[in-house]
């Protein structure tokens, strides 16, 4: 068991679709449950779904504009709740904007970790449209300030090689948070 500090670790999924941030995402909350602690996940995914069911996802300007500030709301939400330990945003975040939102020190957030999944140019075993994935690769690639400038704040930096992710990384990545907090 580790000592727990009062205050909310943020682990940030970061990378293109279909690189496999989902299923880390709930290996995650698998073994953060075991432990104990209090998660909660923040999905934009989940979030697209809710919108529109029928005709999944139009990625529109429009749609984006308004799942990011949906996100931003969500996030602040919860950085707030005293019973929390850990908020998982399990999301693309390749643009500047959107990896802002749970970087930025809000509420009770303490500790931010951002695990990149893969890079601009890993495979994808996504559904989503071609152009679609094409305007992630381009966010990601143009973007790479806005995670060194996350860094020069505070926040850690994890890499992974895309679809790698097992029950044994999910335990070292918390293992190594709750390690930072003693």
């Amino acid at each position: 068991q580790f000592f727990f500090m009062d205050g909310i670790t943020t682990l940030v999924l970061r990378g293109i679709s279909g690189v496999g941030k989902t299923v880390l995402r709930k290996l995650l909350v698998k073994v953060l449950e075991k432990l104990g602690r209090k998660v909660h996940v923040i999905s934009k995914d989940e979030y697209r779904r809710f919108l529109d069911e029928r005709e999944g996802y139009h990625y529109t300007p429009s749609e984006e504009l308004n799942t990011s500030r949906w996100y931003r709301r969500e996030y602040k939400e919860q950085a707030n709740r005293k019973d929390l330990n850990y908020i998982i945003c399990d999301n693309t975040h390749v643009r500047e904007s959107e990896l802002a939102i749970p970087c930025t020190p809000t509420g009770r957030v303490s500790k931010i970790v951002i695990i990149e999944v893969g890079s601009y140019n890993s495979a994808t075993k996504s559904q989503i449209p071609f152009n679609v994935i094409q305007r992630q690769r381009r966010e990601l690639y143009d973007d790479r300030n806005a995670l060194f400038i996350a860094c020069m704040r505070g926040a850690s930096l994890i890499n992974l090689t895309p679809y790698e992710a097992d029950e044994k990384t999910a335990e070292e990545i918390i293992q190594d948070c709750e390690m930072d907090l003693i």
